[in-house]
Order: structure tokens, then C-alpha cells, then sequence
């Protein structure tokens, strides 16, 4: 759930301003305090993981448009969508 509102944000500016992945330097989401108890992993290594990140999910937001698909064994994304704790 922590991660819903930002995954909407991050679709409605990609969509209304025709943003690509390769123009995002970095997000910043912010969450009020007590919220985001769930986003225990900044580099997750499995899909169940990527669930809980914030990182993750917002890498995959961004990415949608050139077709990323999480698999239920493995994690995969384009070779040019990078996660970093910046």
C-alpha cells in the first residue's frame, strides 16, 4: 500500500508529460512520518521483494513503457533502469 500513491504520481507525470525512463535523473518520494513500515528492501533480488521497495517500484513505474514484467521467479528489467540509494 506505501507504495501505491507514488507508482500513480510517477504513471500521471510519465503519461501527461510523455517522460522516458532515459530523462530521469532520480525520484524522491516522500512519505509522512509512519508510513512505509513495508519498504523494508532499498535493493531487492526477488519479485516478492520488489513489492516492498519504493526503490523498485518506482524504477518499474517509469520503465512500463518499454515493456518490464515482473516474472514470478526472477526479477527482470531493461538492462538501463539503474537503482540507487541517492
Amino acid at each position: 500500500m506505501d507504495t501505491h500513491l507514488a507508482i500513480d504520481a510517477i504513471l500521471d507525470l510519465r503519461n501527461s508529460h510523455e517522460i522516458q525512463a532515459e530523462q530521469v535523473k532520480s525520484v524522491r518520494c516522500l512519505v509522512a512520518p509512519g508510513v512505509g513500515g513495508d519498504l523494508a528492501y532499498r535493493a531487492p533480488k526477488t519479485p516478492m521483494e520488489g513489492k516492498f521497495s519504493m526503490e523498485f517500484c518506482s524504477a518499474v513505474a517509469l520503465d512500463l513503457a518499454r515493456g518490464v514484467y515482473l516474472l514470478p521467479n526472477s526479477c527482470k528489467r531493461s538492462s538501463k533502469t539503474q537503482l540507487s540509494d541517492d
